[in-house]
């Protein structure tokens, strides 16, 4: 078989297992480009990226059986014209050499994984989202990744790696190389310094409540703040979110999945003070766990400024591509006749 049948071989293979997701022939496309590009012949055993809990040591049992082939050749022979290149120093360089591809390997099987649990497409009719579709990923950007990728050797950053690859398939350009940059160097105290922000996270923002002024949650914030997570964790004032209440009496703080629909004097203005995640905290935030939304926009009906307000009611919400949010089995939980309850 020629190289080029081999490879449409591997691509067929690959392209059928993603066949059950639904996901759209152009982000399948670029699966296939990413996976090959990242392992190579390893996918002449394309099954192995699929087959369960055995597939890593699988393709770790094959990279290392590839290299005792390698070096039995090398106690043969040394390289031609560089007797000083001896086999001690040759060994060190397959095994580097294996090493990395054993990490990259297993980085491949968690971006299978991530990529098979990808939402199904959505329906979009517009021109930017039919441009987007059509993007390739950026060569210089999966040159950054693989090197990136051959470096985990910890299972947590191989998932981690792994979902990082799922998102740029599906869109090119959701992880920017800055952000690669940051998870290459994440160690374990500002992985759960982040988890932790994720779990307060609205949308792009984090209610700035009383508990981020002192202790552990104050140092959390300055820390993510340097490292450019986020924006305002320090300084007099700091950003702010602004909702008014429209002609009809009503203002909606939406995060992705849970909202909080406001009855309230039409043109009042609501104010939050909030931290602003950044273009690279954002990133992050889709690798590190779900926010708990529903009790964080509890503790902001809590703490909002009520002189305006005559109502507030939570509920999960629909967000539509034009930008508007629908609201569904929406529950009381603040009335102004109600002000003196638990929840006023």
């Amino acid at each position: 078989m020629s190289e080029q049948d081999d490879v449409l071989a591997r691509e067929v293979t690959i392209a059928a297992k993603l066949e059950e997701n639904g996901i759209t022939l152009r982000t399948k496309s670029r699966a296939v480009a990413a996976l090959d590009r990242l392992v190579g012949s390893f996918f002449d055993l394309p099954a192995a990226f699929f087959e369960g809990v055995a597939r890593k040591k699988r393709l770790k049992d094959e990279i290392y059986e590839r290299l005792k082939n390698a070096q039995a050749q090398v106690a043969e022979q040394q390289i031609a014209g560089s007797p000083a290149l001896g086999t001690p120093l040759i060994n060190d360089i397959l095994e580097d050499r294996a090493r990395k591809q054993a990490n990259v390997a297993c980085v491949a099987v968690e971006a299978v994984d991530a990529i098979k649990a990808l939402p199904p497409p959505e329906t979009d009719a517009g021109a930017g989202a039919r441009d987007a579709a059509e993007e390739e990923i950026d060569e210089d950007w999966m040159n950054q990744f693989t090197r990136f990728a051959e470096d985990a050797s910890s299972e947590r950053l191989q998932q981690v790696w792994g979902r990082v690859l799922a998102g740029e398939v599906r869109k090119p350009g959701s992880f920017s190389r800055h952000t690669l940059r940051f998870i290459s160097e994440l160690d374990k105290e500002t992985a759960e310094n982040c988890e932790f922000l994720a779990r307060h996270r609205i949308g792009p923002w984090v209610f700035k409540g009383e508990m981020w002024n002192s202790g552990r949650e104050f140092l959390v914030s300055v820390d993510l703040q340097r490292l450019g997570i986020i924006e305002g964790a320090t300084g007099v004032g700091g950003p702010q979110q602004n909702f008014t209440v429209d002609a009809n009496g009503h203002a909606a703080i939406a995060g992705d999945a849970w909202g909080l629909l406001i009855t309230g004097t039409p043109g009042a203005t609501l104010t939050l003070q909030v931290f602003l995640l950044t273009r690279m905290g954002q990133e992050v935030m889709t690798l590190v766990g779900g926010a708990n939304e529903k009790e964080e926009l509890q503790e902001i009906a809590n703490r909002l400024d009520k002189e305006n307000v005559q109502a507030i009611a939570l509920g999960p919400i629909l967000k539509l591509p034009d930008g508007r949010v629908n609201f569904s089995a929406m529950q009381p939980i603040w009335a102004k006749d109600a002000s003196n309850s638990a929840n006023a």
